[in-house]
């Protein structure tokens, strides 16, 4: 004769509430540094959302970066992007002046709050002009598979008319999973 199993059975009481799938990037806070070795790149991550033109904002600081907050978390899958300048008012060279200059295997850091430490190898860069959209932005912005992060800088020629570079260097750059550094939840400065 068949008898029964002996699985527990699980159900939520009024008292116990059902424990979820902790989230790691909720719990590691936001990304707070950015390094680039090859090029020598150290700098911190500040949050930017969108401007009122609905672009991208940039980073206050000429050393920092911006990343995109109502995107992807550097890390998880989807397109993760991270701005930062090329040059001050000034003409000299802002935090992605070498952006240009990286190679595909080029190793690049993210650090979150809590000390998570994320290590992402450049596969590519593509130059697009400053205004592109539909397809190309959904390929820097939009979901993805794999959990990618895009740098973007300005390139191209200065055009006084619009007070922009005529063009925008993305490099793309895919997280090298075994390569994670937990943090083990200590603060890093925000």
């Amino acid at each position: 004769s068949a008898t029964a199993t002996s699985w527990p059975t699980l159900a939520a009481s009024a008292t116990v509430p059902p424990t979820g799938t902790p989230d790691p990037f909720a719990a590691a806070g936001a990304p707070v540094r950015l390094e680039i070795p090859a090029i020598g790149v150290d700098g911190y991550v500040e949050q930017v959302g969108l401007t009122i033109e609905r672009r991208m904002d940039v980073p206050s600081g000429w050393m920092n970066v911006g990343w995109y907050r109502e995107g992807f978390y550097p890390g998880e899958p989807g397109n993760a992007v991270i701005a930062g300048h090329l040059d001050s008012t000034g003409g000299g060279p802002a935090v992605f002046w070498d952006l240009d200059k990286l190679s595909p295997g080029d190793e690049i850091f993210v650090t979150y709050q809590n000390g998570d430490r994320y290590t992402f190898v450049m596969q590519s860069s593509q130059t697009y002009a400053h205004d592109a959209s539909g397809p190309i932005i959904d390929s820097i912005f939009g979901s993805s598979m794999t959990p990618d992060l895009n740098l973007i800088t300005c390139d191209g020629a200065w055009d006084r008319g619009q007070a922009t570079y005529t063009q925008r260097l993305v490099v793309f750059a895919t997280l090298i999973p075994e390569r994670t550094v937990r943090g083990g939840g200590g603060a890093y400065p925000a």
